[in-house]
């Protein structure tokens, strides 16, 4: 039983939740963050960013949070 037992539920259940988004993004970072020069852009969702569409496997893979960031990519 964790602290608190059921008063805390909610809480430990919302920090599960962070502790999985956290491993998630360990393991694709590309996934979760803007790979364009100082485009500073991070979210927790990766839905909020749009993916190459090229061949490469998905771990690999660029994230944009916009199409004004995928030419400053390409540039370097």
């Amino acid at each position: 039983m964790r602290y608190g037992g059921e008063r805390f539920q909610a809480l430990w259940t919302a920090c599960d939740g962070y502790k999985r988004a956290k491993e998630k993004h360990r393991l694709m970072p590309t996934r979760y963050e803007c790979a364009a020069p100082f485009c500073r852009f991070q979210t927790m969702k990766g839905r909020q960013l749009k993916r190459c569409a090229g061949g490469y496997p998905p771990e690999l893979k660029s994230s944009y949070c916009s199409k004004a960031c995928q030419p400053r990519d390409w540039a370097k």
